[in-house]
Order: structure tokens, then C-alpha cells, then sequence
């Protein structure tokens, strides 16, 4: 399964919390985690040992979208593992969650639509809300331009589109799929903006797929993730 922004964000907020402690013991409850050693022998191992950092391992798809000299937008897909990973190209088990608040840096988010059934070849309409605090979030920073960007990938990855979002009913909130992104002239987002922010996308082909819309927040990055089921 492709790594997930969420993952590293696990990673960092652990990092400063274990980092420099001792392990007082230690349980093995999936073997195929550490295959070749008993459970007794994995518990002694570890015992009182010294944490000296946190990483992750696994696999990565890397995604290069770029504009050729004759200005046709190009996308090379390159899968990258690394040591330990295994099944590097098997396909992601995502379910559905639309409406499910998710937090990062600082904020709650949720994503809606107002489709009954998301169709591929059919632009969908995105919405997502921010808050802070209980409170709408008006105060959202634009990200590399514009005020979110918004990833999407396919489970199997074969799928992929990178595109922008707006405020409710701007430029950029329509379907962009036919759009050239790289040529195209985006409109300068205001300094300060939120609750809402909108994105359209068309679905090319049925099945789950992972949204990611990016977004700034005092500086920060703040990344939502949601996976959403599209049918024939």
C-alpha cells in the first residue's frame, strides 16, 4: 500500500515523545511484522532497549507531472521500495469516508458532497469545511498559489490528477480536469480565507480512490485525506 501523508505525521509526533526512552517490554501480535524470530526472543530483544529515532519503511509512488517543450502535459508514474517492503504494486484497501472530520495542523476538516452517488465521467463537486477550535476557520493561507491543491489517486495508482481548489463558486472551483494546469493562469487567492474551501474533479474510471487537499495554516501545512468509492 502506497505510503500516506498521515503516516509521516504519526511519525513526527512521535519522534520527540520516545525519542532518547527505554523500552520496558514488548508484544508481537502480527508475526508476518517481524518474520524468522519467536515472540519470546522479539519481547527479549527489545527489552530496555534504547529508542534512537522513528522512520517508516514501505513503498512509494512517485508521481511526476510536467509540461513538455511542445506543451503537452505529461505524468510518469515510478514505484520506489524500500528495504523490508513487499508487494510494491498491490492495491490499496480504502473505504469510503466522506463526512468523517480529520485534523492536522491544528484544524478539523470535512469533506462532503452534494452527490448521491459519485459517477465516473460525471464532474463532481467537493466541499470542504475547516475549523478551528470548534469555530469555522477564516483565517487559511493560500498554498503554493492557490488556496488548496488537491491529489488524487486511484487504489490500484494507475489513476492519478492533480488539481486546484477555490472559494465557493470561484475560478477554480469547477471541473479542471480538461484544464492545462502547468500553462494556465491561476487568479491570486486572498491573503485570508475560509470557512469553505471548493474543488470539482471527474472520475475517468469506477472504483476507490484517495483524495488529498492541502491547505495553509499559519505557515503550516495542513493535509486532509478521504477515500471515496466511484461507480460506472
Amino acid at each position: 500500500m502506497p505510503e500516506l501523508p498521515e503516516v509521516e505525521h504519526v511519525v513526527r509526533a512521535l519522534a520527540p515523545r520516545v525519542t532518547g526512552r527505554h523500552i520496558l517490554a514488548a508484544e508481537l501480535n502480527l508475526k508476518r511484522i517481524a518474520p524468522g524470530i519467536s515472540r519470546t526472543r522479539f519481547n527479549h530483544q527489545l527489552q530496555n532497549a534504547l529508542i534512537t529515532g522513528v522512520g517508516r519503511r514501505g513503498k512509494y509512488i512517485l508521481f511526476n507531472e510536467f509540461t513538455t517543450a511542445q506543451g503537452a502535459t505529461q505524468i510518469e508514474r515510478h514505484v520506489v521500495s524500500t528495504d523490508g517492503a513487499d508487494g510494491a504494486d498491490s492495491p490499496a484497501t480504502l473505504t469510503p469516508d466522506l463526512g468523517t472530520p480529520q485534523r492536522s495542523a491544528g484544524l478539523e476538516a470535512v469533506l462532503t458532497t452534494p452527490m448521491t452517488k459519485i459517477r465516473r465521467r460525471v464532474p463532481t463537486p467537493f466541499f470542504l469545511d475547516v475549523m478551528r477550535d470548534g469555530q469555522p476557520a477564516s483565517d487559511l493561507e493560500p498554498y503554493l498559489g492557490a488556496v488548496c491543491h488537491v491529489v488524487i489517486v486511484s487504489a490500484d495508482t494507475k489513476q492519478f490528477a492533480h488539481t486546484h481548489g477555490d472559494l465557493p463558486g470561484g475560478a477554480m472551483s469547477g471541473d479542471m480536469s480538461k484544464m492545462d494546469m502547468a500553462t494556465m493562469a491561476m487568479p491570486t487567492p486572498p491573503a485570508k480565507f475560509g470557512p469553505r474551501l471548493e474543488f470539482t474533479h471527474t472520475f475517468m474510471q469506477p472504483g476507490p480512490y484517495r483524495l488529498w487537499v492541502q491547505t495553509s495554516y499559519k505557515g503550516e501545512v495542513a493535509t486532509f485525506g478521504y477515500n471515496v468509492m466511484v461507480e460506472k
